[in-house]
């Protein structure tokens, strides 16, 4: 079972959580057919992470797309609004609090592995996002969480100031932030 490490750190997906590949434009990834036929898609951890998700299928990139290749489709996020793209028949990781967009080297399974590293979790801000769910309860499916302010505004991380936002509210705000006619344009790192 090639993502048994995922479903030993995360766990299994939320019930009603998932959407189907096709549904995204995302069923001609075999990586993400396999993890889809092995764990199911979804949310998972409280609202972590999640994989072909109602968070991802409301991930309007339009905000985004000045620094994306043509058609990209978000397939996995986190709950403090990383996302993982596919586009141009690569992976991106868009950090989108600090308006950093990177292309990775990683196949889509190698990134859906990576985060259940316990480096990983560590600095994709697992603890903090506990620390949150403790009090708050589970992360509702299409949301994320982000620090108010922002961190482009002066805000910091920490589970006091984390303040849930529909996905789609969320890019469109922090992509307004990073628009390439703002005074804080996002940083574009390609492999070449």
């Amino acid at each position: 079972m090639v993502y048994a490490p995922f479903i030993e750190a995360f766990g299994a997906p939320a019930p009603g959580s998932g959407v189907e590949l096709s549904a995204m434009g995302l069923e001609g990834s075999e990586d993400l057919r396999t993890f889809a036929e092995e764990i199911g898609n979804g949310t998972f951890a409280d609202g972590f992470l999640s994989v072909a998700s109602v968070r991802e299928q409301a991930a309007d990139l339009d905000e985004w797309k000045a620094w994306l290749p043509p058609e990209p489709r978000a397939y996995a996020s986190t709950a403090f609004g990383l996302l993982f793209i596919l586009a141009g028949g690569a992976v991106w990781i868009v950090d989108t609090q600090l308006g950093l967009v990177v292309q990775s080297d990683l196949s889509v399974s190698a990134s859906l592995l990576e985060p259940c590293k316990p480096s990983s979790q560590q600095s994709l801000r697992r603890p903090l996002f506990e620390a949150w769910a403790k009090t708050a309860g589970p992360l509702k499916a299409d949301s994320v969480l982000c620090p108010t302010p922002a961190l482009p505004l002066g805000g910091t991380w920490t589970a006091a100031n984390l303040s849930v936002m529909s996905m789609v509210v969320y890019l469109s705000f922090m992509g307004q932030i990073y628009a390439p006619d703002r005074g804080s344009p996002a940083r574009i790192i390609p492999l070449d």
